[in-house]
């Protein structure tokens, strides 16, 4: 008896040191949604380790609900995004990643506006205003000095700034780090917000070192070059900063936890507007579920600072 539970746990010890090897999969991949940095080449966290994933797609759904006024500044936003990704990567002779990713943005009025209304009074959470507009009543429109730079259409589904990647390693031990650079094209129409009608770049430092067989800790430190917003008026954009940190910790063969913790300064200049001027901080949670060399992923992001960011996102992908 004694020998067949020896027997027993070092089978199961092989086999749990056997999945450590290969279950951690990354940080949550989610971008910020946030409708003025949404067309900025807001960046995606991704674990230092080059990819061969191939096709992937993600949906993400966020609702906002900011309305500001500075001076010379008024920002209506009242709305939900939709986006639907379709990413695909490839790994050339183990030295560099190639990445495209093609968005398709839908902005609309949304149907979720008595549901948070119900959450924040029950709770005795502040509700950003969101009490005092219309339910579920379509809002995007940005003005600065009495004109119009940005203004929605409730229900349009567009293309939104193709974006190209290129990822390689500069060492590939523990800690991993690797170096990314980032193209976005201008392929979304700026006066109606799904892009911003220049060339934007981007250049991230990403490191992932393990803690252990249970944990892994990853990092994306970067700076990103917008162009130039061409919407009803020209805006100079600012270069911006921002910087990730996530922990994925392995709960079984085939789920990991992912968090991620996220920060970025605005790419907009100075508007007089906490809610635009301020860095955006966010907060995701989320779960990765493997099976038969897929993974499927679902993680909430939340807003946690009330500044540049979606009141929260819900975000799917499916990957290999």
């Amino acid at each position: 008896m004694k020998k067949t539970c020896n027997i027993i746990i070092i089978t199961i010890t092989a086999l749990f040191h056997c999945h450590i090897s290969f279950a951690f999969s990354g940080p949550l991949h989610y971008k910020n949604q946030f409708p003025l940095f949404l067309h900025t080449n807001a960046p995606t966290i991704e674990s230092a380790k080059l990819s061969n994933r191939g096709l992937s797609i993600s949906l993400s759904y966020s609702s906002i609900n900011e309305i500001r006024y500075s001076e010379n500044w008024s920002l209506g936003l009242d709305m939900e995004i939709s986006t639907l990704t379709i990413m695909y990567n490839k790994t050339i002779n183990d030295l560099i990643e190639l990445s495209l990713g093609i968005p398709i943005h839908s902005f609309h009025s949304g149907f979720m506006d008595d549901f948070i209304n119900s959450y924040h009074n029950t709770f005795d959470f502040p509700d950003y205003g969101r009490s005092k507009r219309p339910t579920n009543e379509f809002l995007y429109e940005v003005k600065r000095n009495g004109k119009i730079l940005i203004k929605g259409k409730n229900g349009k589904i567009d293309v939104g700034d193709v974006r190209f990647s290129a990822k390689t390693e500069l060492f590939s031990n523990d800690p991993a780090i690797s170096i990314r650079g980032d193209l976005e094209l201008p392929t979304g129409e700026a006066k109606s917000g799904f892009g911003n009608e220049s060339i934007d770049g981007a250049l991230t430092l990403l490191i992932d070192k393990d803690l252990g067989q249970y944990f892994k800790l990853y990092s994306n430190t970067g700076v990103v070059f917008p162009g130039n917003l061409n919407a009803y008026e020209k805006l100079d954009l600012k270069t911006y900063f921002f910087g990730a940190a996530a922990i994925e910790y392995t709960l079984s063969k085939s789920l990991t936890i992912p968090i991620n913790l996220y920060i970025q300064s605005s790419p907009y200049p100075h508007t007089g507007i906490r809610q635009i001027d301020n860095a955006s901080i966010q907060l995701a949670v989320g779960g990765r579920y493997s099976f038969n060399n897929s993974h499927l992923e679902l993680s909430f992001a939340e807003d946690i600072n009330t500044s540049g960011a979606p009141d929260f996102s819900i975000n799917l992908i499916f990957f290999k």
